[in-house]
């Protein structure tokens, strides 16, 4: 898989704000919004929800500890996605 930058990571994250699980064809939008193919941005998808879970039954190892930005981003993904 390739590796993903920070403005893709964002992308990504606005992306799934505005295309929720109700999109028609959402992982073709994200994909689009993002410039991956739709089986990166699914895979993306998996991990971001792995990483979120992690998080709310804290533990938070040190990958995620590094980018405390990306933490507080994944619990307020989380909310809004109802992962709580």
């Amino acid at each position: 898989m390739a590796s993903w930058t920070a403005r893709q990571n964002k992308l990504f994250e606005e992306a799934l704000a505005i295309y929720d699980r109700e999109t028609p064809d959402r992982w073709h939008n994200v994909a689009k919004v993002v410039g991956k193919s739709v089986e990166d941005v699914k895979r993306h998808y998996e991990l971001l929800i792995e990483d979120v879970k992690r998080i709310e039954r804290g533990e938070v190892n040190d990958h995620l500890k590094s980018n405390i930005r990306r933490v507080d981003i994944l619990r307020a993904l989380a909310k809004k996605l109802h992962l709580k």
